[in-house]
């Protein structure tokens, strides 16, 4: 984000800034198809994006609803398997925990502001000091939209002014001539529109199974999410013609969006499932790139559903799990970079973050939990028997993880030793992979 000068009397226009994905959300890895045949370690398919829906038809059908609208999670007397949950409390979000005291007021200021579409310029008048910098404003704004994804309909400009007594003012503003004009919906259009936003995530939650653990229904809603919504290249190259795809709305009503979209739905789902989710901002190779960290078990964790949301279409699989659960170092080991967390001193930087957390565990990583991770120079029993059962249960695909620890690894060896055992067992795949260490089963 762009430094703001401040300067007595004179209006200063700042652009909020958006997580700049490109047509493949940041990666490769991106909705589309591969031509992946090879029996041996492959390099990471090409694929094509999908376009965004423009009629109703287009839309993925939703998960069926439990119930009418709220922001509350609620379930049909009769549908006592229906698991309810506590909602993350406002004053618990994890930004707004973070905040200074003024800070806070300053976000709840915003927050009134955009709740009731007030527009024009409104005086930041505070009781718990005097706002000495517009950097106090810019934190709390960012804190405020990152908590709160169900917000959907606020613009991406906002302007401030400074009076000569440094008394600031700020406003959310349209673009160009229509200033004035600054939400994308009314505030009519917003309630109907936060009403089909719930329904969606009501779908989701009554699939939900009251013995699910944090972990499940966070792979469940990562599984869900990964199959529901398709990658717009055409709203990566254009904010202006597709505001929504940048939001949690987007991805969910409408079924289309950008890395920004599948990120603010990740979050907004999981927060309202009382499981503590936030999005960050960065790059993937170069690229400028927004995901989310969850909280599972104490612990936080990178996930990238955009990047997940992979096709390899003529194998029927819709995505796979290789940003799920990531530990710092993991994270930067597929080439991912954070952007800095908030400073003055990064304030001339395209974009920040504010405060994180760091993520070193890796108890619940896909690979850990769902998948194998290989620490033998030989496939074990284990392997073989997990690859075995996978099949059973009418999987198409089986993901594992090479340890970076493995010294003196041959992988053509194993998978000739692995395809033996196999064979015996009346299996055949295809062995693919994402680089070095990240690899995948195909059954034939």
């Amino acid at each position: 984000m762009k430094r703001i000068l401040a300067v007595v009397l004179v209006l200063i226009l700042a652009a909020l800034c958006f997580a700049a994905c490109d047509g493949e959300g940041g990666s490769s890895l991106v909705p589309g198809s591969s031509n992946i045949t090879s029996n041996i370690p492959s390099e990471t398919p090409s694929d094509t994006s999908s376009e965004l829906p423009s009629t109703p038809s287009q839309v993925p059908t939703p998960p069926p609803s439990s119930s009418d609208v709220s922001g509350e999670v609620s379930s049909k007397e009769d549908e006592d398997t229906t698991p309810s949950f506590t909602p993350i409390a406002d004053e618990d979000r994890y930004y707004y925990k973070n905040l200074t005291d003024l800070q806070k007021e300053i976000y709840l200021i915003l927050k009134d502001y955009i709740e009731n579409f007030k527009t024009g310029y409104i005086t930041l008048e505070t009781e718990k000091g005097k706002i000495e910098s517009i950097d106090e404003i810019i934190v709390a704004n960012l804190a405020l939209r990152n908590d709160h994804p169900e917000y959907f309909w606020i613009p991406n400009r906002y302007g401030y002014m400074i009076d000569g007594f440094g008394t600031y003012s700020f406003a959310y503003l349209g673009n160009g001539d229509n200033e004035e004009e600054a939400y994308l919906c009314s505030k009519e259009e917003a309630e109907l529109m936060l009403k089909s936003q719930d329904d969606i995530v009501n779908g989701f939650i009554s699939t939900l199974k009251p013995d699910m653990t944090d972990y499940d229904i966070e792979l469940a809603l990562h599984d869900w999410l990964a199959g529901y919504v398709n990658y717009s290249d055409e709203a990566a190259a254009s904010y202006e013609t597709y505001p929504l795809a940048y939001t949690a709305y987007g991805a969910l009503v409408n079924g289309s969006a950008v890395c920004e979209g599948y990120a603010e739905a990740f979050t907004l789902i999981l927060n309202r499932l009382g499981i503590e989710s936030i999005t960050i901002t960065g790059t993937l190779d170069g690229v400028g790139h927004k995901w989310n960290m969850v909280n599972i078990g104490g612990d936080w964790y990178h996930v990238d559903v955009t990047n997940d949301d992979n096709q390899i279409v003529e194998h029927g699989i819709d995505y796979i799990h290789r940003f799920f659960n990531l530990s710092d170092s993991h994270l930067f080991a597929r080439g991912y970079a954070i952007d800095p967390d908030f400073s003055a001193d990064v304030m001339e930087n395209e974009s920040f973050n504010l405060t994180r957390p760091s993520a070193t565990a890796t108890l619940k990583s896909y690979y850990n939990v769902s998948g194998y991770i290989v620490r033998a120079n030989l496939p074990s029993e284990n392997f073989i028997s997990l690859i075995e059962e996978a099949k059973k249960n009418g999987k198409k695909i089986f993901e594992f993880h090479i340890d970076e620890d493995l010294t003196e690894f041959d992988y053509i060896s194993f998978i000739q030793e692995a395809n033996t055992a196999l064979s015996e067992r009346d299996i055949q795949v295809h062995w693919m992979g994402w680089g070095d260490n990240d690899k995948f089963i195909i059954f034939k």
